[in-house]
Parts: structure tokens; sequence; C-alpha cells
């Protein structure tokens, strides 16, 4: 049975190698899970999205500034309109200044701000599955592996005893149709053996395309993960504090509440500050360049009474982001106790698998000294063999069912913190993300 971890040699082992700050590499399926988080190309997409939000939140800040225009403009009106009987080419350059907008620039910026927590918790989000898959792909590579060194000890005991028929079939002492019989569940075993190393191979690769990085049965047999300790105190809410799907609802209402925001503001006029300076004249020729300042107010209600149904449009999103953030509440705490179910489940059966493998083990043993000794048939002791196999194989996908468990549990308590690079990186977010959604707006 695996061996489990416990958090306290985890948390030591972390501090150890952040203190040497050597570069480890052991492809353990931390390290895997790190690969694929960092390095598959859907997260250089989901950076790349942040980027942009990043930009937007920039020039959202920018809208507190002036506003720099210039205009020229050339007229064509009839002899007797005297409004336009000075120059044909005016220019103007003008600068304008919100002075009061209702809140609107506020709610911009943090709309943009609230975009780079969605896009943050999105990419997160993409990294969450990223490592569930590859945690379930390790775990079909470790039962792969394990079955198949069941079966490769299983054929050596098959082929074994049947060496000794033949010899048996050659003395005399047994018939020839029971070396066919031999032969044929050794055929059996040798089918199994390579039905497993199919199994162990597309695993693999499974692993490598995860990773987007080659690797070797022998290297990842050499680093085996252990299944981690479950802790059920305070789980849930160490869960809906990490989900990125929970983190990605919270970001998604606070920006439909920010866009009422935004709506309510653009629907009162804007204070604005204009400085003119005005070079020619329609109405006056060769007139000397003007400079005026201008202060009003502006403001539009959009086409019609579409200003009602845009708020009815941003009511009914919030309302709609509020039940998706309760929806996946739920959903991460029933997933956290189908996990808790599951890893108790297995772990009877494993403990009951150990003991009947005990029984097994001896009466396996017990019947090829009775087969030596002439007391048991070479059916019994094959029968014997191939029970000790398959109840090994059953451990095996019981052993690896549970690690998935347990690390899936890990994952949804623990977040990304799987490595020591992504300790500092969880840590790092962790830290932007509540500062940013605590400073003022």
């Amino acid at each position: 049975m695996l061996i489990y971890n416990s958090s306290k040699n985890r948390c030591l082992l972390v501090c150890c190698l952040l203190s040497y700050s050597l570069p480890v590499f052991s492809q353990s399926l931390p390290d895997l899970v790190a690969l694929a988080v960092h390095g598959h190309p859907t997260v250089a997409a989901a950076n790349a999205n942040i980027a942009a939000a990043q930009a937007e939140v920039d020039t959202a800040n920018w809208q507190y500034y002036p506003t720099a225009s210039v205009s020229v403009e050339s007229a064509y009106a009839s002899a007797s309109d005297q409004d336009y009987a000075g120059d044909d080419l005016v220019t103007r350059f003008s600068v304008e200044q919100p002075l009061w907008q209702w809140g609107a620039i506020d709610a911009g910026v943090d709309i943009a701000e609230t975009r780079v927590l969605v896009e943050n918790s999105r990419k997160r989000q993409q990294q969450w599955t990223l490592a569930e898959s590859v945690i379930d792909a390790y775990g079909k590579w470790l039962a792969s592996y394990l079955n198949m060194r069941a079966w490769e000890a299983g054929l050596e005991d098959h082929e074994a005893l049947l060496e000794q028929v033949s010899k048996r079939v050659q003395q005399g002492v047994s018939a020839n149709i029971d070396l066919a019989l031999a032969q044929g569940r050794v055929a059996s075993t040798e089918a199994e053996y390579l039905a497993s190393k199919t199994d162990l191979k597309t695993a693999l690769l499974e692993l490598s395309q995860l990773t987007n990085t080659p690797l070797l049965n022998g290297d990842l047999a050499d680093h085996i993960s252990s299944a981690q300790e479950l802790h059920v105190s305070d789980s849930l809410s160490s869960a809906l504090a990490i989900s990125p799907k929970v983190k990605l609802a919270r970001a998604e209402v606070r920006l439909a509440e920010q866009q009422n925001v935004l709506q309510d503001a653009s629907l009162k006029p804007a204070l604005y500050l204009r400085a003119e300076h005005q070079v020619n004249s329609f109405s006056t020729s060769n007139a000397a360049p003007q400079t005026r300042v201008f202060v009003g107010f502006s403001g539009s209600s959009g086409a019609g009474l579409s200003w009602q149904s845009k708020q009815r449009e941003n009511t009914a999103l919030l309302q709609a982001k509020q039940a998706t953030l309760y929806a996946e509440q739920q959903a991460t705490k029933q997933a956290l106790e189908n996990l808790e179910i599951n890893a108790e489940s297995v772990a009877l059966r494993l403990e009951s698998l150990h003991m009947a493998t005990r029984t097994t083990e001896d009466v396996s043993s017990s019947y090829s000294r009775q087969f030596l000794a002439g007391r048991k048939s070479w059916q019994e002791v094959m029968n014997a063999a191939r029970e000790e196999v398959q109840m090994q194989v059953q451990i095996s996908d019981l052993e690896a069912a549970y690690l998935v468990t347990s690390w899936r549990y890990s994952l949804l308590t623990n977040g990304l913190a799987l490595s020591v690079q992504d300790v500092t990186t969880e840590i790092t977010a962790e830290s932007t993300e509540t500062a940013s959604a605590g400073s003022p707006q």
C-alpha cells in the first residue's frame, strides 16, 4: 500500500528547498503538474488575455486626464449667408477635462480592474483543469505500471510452473493435455501482461502531451508519488476560498455590479471644462486667433427608451451571476463530499484486500510446496497463482484510485501549491488579488 505524506513533512521539504534555492525536477506528480500549468499552450493564451485586460486598466485610468482634439473645417455657403462671410478654412484646437461624471470614470476603472481578476480566475481555472487532467493521467499510468509489474511477476510464476509441468509430462507423470492446458494458462497471462504494457504506453503518451515534455517510464518509476493525507477539518472553507470557479463567479458578480453603477452614471449630465483655440473665423475675414474657455454639462439618454431596457438587462445579468456563484459554491461542496466518501471507501477496500492478499500468498506458497510433493495438481497451483496476481492487480487499481482521490482533494483544499514553484506563485497571486480587491475605487 502507498505511504501517505504528512503535511508537516511536506512543509519542511518545501522550506528546505526554498532555503537552498536549488533547481529541482524529478518527474514526480507535483513536477508534472507544474510543467502542465506553466507550459501548456492554453496557459500562454490566458496570459495574453491577462495582458490585454491590464492594458484596459491603463486605458480606463487615462479617462481622468483631459482629451485633446483638433478640427479643420471648410464651409461652403451661399453668398447671402452672413454667418459664413469670413474665412473659408477654420482650425480649432481644444482640450476638454471632465470635472464630475457621477462616478462613471471610477466605475470604468473598477470594471477594468475586475476584468483583470476575471481573466486571472479564468487562467487559474484552466490551470486547475490541467492539474486535474495530469492527476487523472498519472493515476492511469501508476495503475498500468503496477499492473504490468504484477502481471510480469505472475507470468514468471506461470512459466516456472509450465516448466515443471513439462518435466512431469516428459517423465510420464502427467498427460500431454496437461502441458497444453498449462501453455494456454501462460498465454492468457502473457496477454494480460501485454495489455497492461499497452495501457502503460497510452497513459505515458497522455502525460507527455499534457506536460508538453517527453517522459520515460523509468524516470517516472524512480519518483513515484505517494497519496496525500486528507485533512477534513475546515476543508470546505478552504475549498470555497481557493476554488477558481467560485473566484471567477465572484469576480463576474462584482463586474455586473459595477456595470450597473456605470449605467446609472451615464444617464446623468456630466460636468466638463473645455479650453479652445480658434484660428480664422467663418463669420469674419482675417480675424485674429481667439482662445475661449467653456464650462458646461453634457449627457445623453441613448436612442428612445433604450436606457430602460439596458437597466433591465444589467439587473437580470447581475441576478444570473449571483445564481452562478451559488451554484459553484454548491458544486464545490458536493465535489468535496464525494471525494471524502470515495477516499474512505477505497481505503476500506484496500485494507480488506491487503488482508485477503496475505491469505492468498500463503495459500499459493502452500500449494506450490504440495505440488512438488505430489499432493496438489498443477491446476490448483496455477489457480492460486492466478488469484494472487488478480488480487495484486485489484490492489494496484485501488492504490492508484486512492492516490488520484487524495491529490484531487489536496488540489481542492490547497489549490495549485503542488510544488515549490507553485507555492510561490500561489502566494503571490493571492496577495495581488487581495490587494486589488481591497483597494479603494
